[in-house]
């Protein structure tokens, strides 16, 4: 894989990460074993929007985009803000993200 940005598939209706990208290494420092099986959200910071994001992505139909910035946590602590776009298809969600190098927080 290529690209620069962050992509995984996740399990529509436990939001578990099924597989993923090597630049969740990159980005985030995590190896690859740490993130596939674990839930989407022990990764993204948690505030005010994150129960609605959750919901937004369980809830989503069959080839429905949603587009969602959130704020990924690096396994050192890092916080680094995301624009992710996700396409829900069979039960699984479909999601890459790219970070702008300046939103590092």
């Amino acid at each position: 894989n290529y690209s620069n940005d962050l992509m995984c598939i996740i399990d529509q209706e436990s939001l578990v990460i099924d597989d993923l990208n090597p630049v969740f290494k990159l980005h985030l420092g995590y190896e690859l074993s740490e993130v596939r099986g674990s839930a989407f959200s022990k990764f993204i910071k948690q505030n005010e929007s994150t129960k609605s994001l959750l919901k937004n992505l369980k809830s989503m139909k069959d080839d429905q985009v949603y587009e969602f910035p959130c704020i990924m946590l690096g396994k050192n602590g890092n916080e680094i803000i995301f624009n992710w776009v996700a396409i829900a298809k069979n039960g699984k969600v479909h999601a890459s993200a790219n970070m702008n190098p300046k939103d590092k927080i």
